[in-house]
């Protein structure tokens, strides 16, 4: 009998313990990361959580679950601090905020021991709170228009972008595994390699600091409609996107057609989830890349003119030379640089490697020369353009030598000057003028007139030298005159004085 009696108070104290424990319980059992906690109380309306407090309020734990509890148990709050409930009954109360990955049990802690004591209100099923799979998209990036493309040997340049695509991620971090790709064109496209990069500065374009996270080696050619998964190793932010490019590396053989791709799916793994997460906004087309034959058109052009320096507007030939491959093409010789529209003057077409146009000038002037050796509508290539200064002569008057005599030269001396110049500065100089141009050029007229007034010079000091021991005479002559009757006065005066 006392046995029996003590296993229905066990039994009695257990079915207690059960319906206590379902006092307080969340309104889910499963949230997702982020996601709020809400609770609810299943008492009476006329009872109480802790029937022994009389507090119109009594402090709930979400704590880490437990499979069993025993009583005695230190809570610890996973959110740092115990939350204020009503002692009652009541729907629903949101007690936690932007959850964390885990799985939780509820305690009201009656007594406010910050233990757990036999008979006090708990949730032991508990709930758990997983990761919330990210919702991940694919949309167009940076527009990359229709372009061209050929193999220059003199600019070798491999690398084609393709198409620009942003990759957006919230609710976790997504790690891209693969990438698919469908080619199209207008026959097999022939690659070195297809890969993926980081554009780390978004302007559609492979330069320094962008990241290469996907390559497919071709060992052979693309077929229309062919597609290929590429595998790709990079983890997008949660709450952020990225700017990657779809690259075609090229080889020199390509052929020439016209070509474009499609990226038909991105797929990754969500950082928290760890569920496989497939982008949407797909598929995504890119625009066409036209390939062109390989440029034959080679050589650094050179241009020269026949005669320089040259007289004002007197014709000339410009020669252009130095190329190969690229007769029956046109060169614009242009009067400013070739990259500024406009200033056209003449132009020539290319056979056997050069051609030559006529030019004149009035003034010096630098020329330019300027042809689209690869087709593209620009001359900014290597060895498209190049100048040279075409020197100019200008014709100048012969200077007139005009002698002016001093007011004591006398008029038969002034005569003799006259007579001695003008043969050498005025007629002759001024009549035979044009005869010397033509025969020395303007540089050899001006040394001759220098060297004429020279010799002038010398013969006018000359003239001055011969002339010098006659006054030197006549002086004299006047000084000893001028004695004499100085003496011939004095002796009167002497002999009036003796009367």
């Amino acid at each position: 009998m006392k046995k029996s009696a003590i296993v229905f108070l066990i039994l009695l104290l257990f079915i207690g313990t059960l319906v206590s424990a379902q006092l307080i319980k969340s309104t889910r059992n499963e949230y997702f990361t982020g996601d709020s906690l809400y609770v609810s109380s299943t008492v009476s309306a006329q009872d109480k959580l802790c029937r022994a407090n009389a507090d119109s309020e009594v402090k709930l734990f979400v704590v880490q679950n437990i499979e069993t509890w025993n009583g005695g148990e230190s809570l610890e709050d996973i959110r740092g601090n115990p939350s204020g409930i009503p002692n009652g009954r009541f729907s629903s109360i949101k007690v936690w905020d932007d959850m964390k990955m885990g799985s939780f049990d509820l305690v009201i802690d009656c007594n406010d021991n910050q233990n757990y004591d036999s008979g006090e209100p708990f949730y032991n099923p508990g709930f758990s709170v997983v990761a919330k799979r990210a919702n991940a998209v694919i949309n167009n990036g940076v527009k990359i228009n229709d372009y061209s493309w050929r193999y220059d040997s003199e600019e070798i340049d491999l690398i084609n972008e393709v198409v620009s695509l942003n990759a957006l991620v919230e609710n976790e971090d997504v790690a891209i595994k693969n990438i698919s790709v469908k080619f199209l064109g207008s026959q097999a496209l022939s690659l070195e390699a297809v890969e993926f990069h980081v554009d780390k500065n978004t302007n559609g374009v492979i330069d320094e600091g962008d990241l290469k996270i996907g390559e497919l080696i071709t060992d052979g050619t693309l077929k229309n409609n062919e597609i290929k998964i590429i595998p790709v190793d990079y983890t997008v932010s949660s709450g952020l996107f990225d700017s990657i490019l779809l690259v075609y590396k090229m080889k020199d053989s390509t052929e020439a057609g016209s070509y474009s791709a499609q990226i038909v799916s991105v797929t990754g793994e969500g950082s928290l989830s760890q569920k496989v997460i497939t982008f949407s906004g797909l598929p995504l087309d890119s625009n066409k890349l036209t390939i062109h034959t390989p440029k034959t058109c080679l050589g650094s052009m050179g241009l020269a003119f026949k005669t320089s320096p040259v007289s004002a507007n007197v014709e000339t030939r410009g020669q252009i030379s130095g190329l190969e491959g690229c007769d029956n093409k046109k060169v614009n010789l242009k009067s400013q640089f070739c990259s500024v529209p406009g200033g056209d003057l003449k132009s020539c077409t290319i056979l056997n490697g050069g051609c030559e146009v006529s030019i004149s000038s009035d003034v010096s002037k630098t020329f330019f020369a300027c042809l689209d050796k690869n087709d593209d509508k620009d001359y900014s290539d290597y060895g498209e353009s190049i100048s040279s200064d075409l020197e100019v002569v200008l014709k100048t008057e012969e200077p007139i030598v005009n002698i002016v005599n001093e007011s004591n030269t006398n008029d038969s001396e002034q005569e003799v000057i006259e007579n001695t110049i003008s043969p050498i500065t005025g007629s002759a100089v001024n009549e035979n003028a044009q005869s010397f141009n033509d025969m020395f050029g303007p540089k050899t007229m001006i040394i001759f007139e220098i060297t004429l007034l020279l010799i002038l010079f010398v013969l006018v000091l000359i003239f001055f030298k011969l002339r010098a021991p006659q006054q030197i005479i006549e002086d004299k002559l006047e000084a000893d005159k001028k004695i004499v009757e100085k003496n011939s006065n004095e002796f009167d005066r002497k002999n009036s004085t003796r009367k």
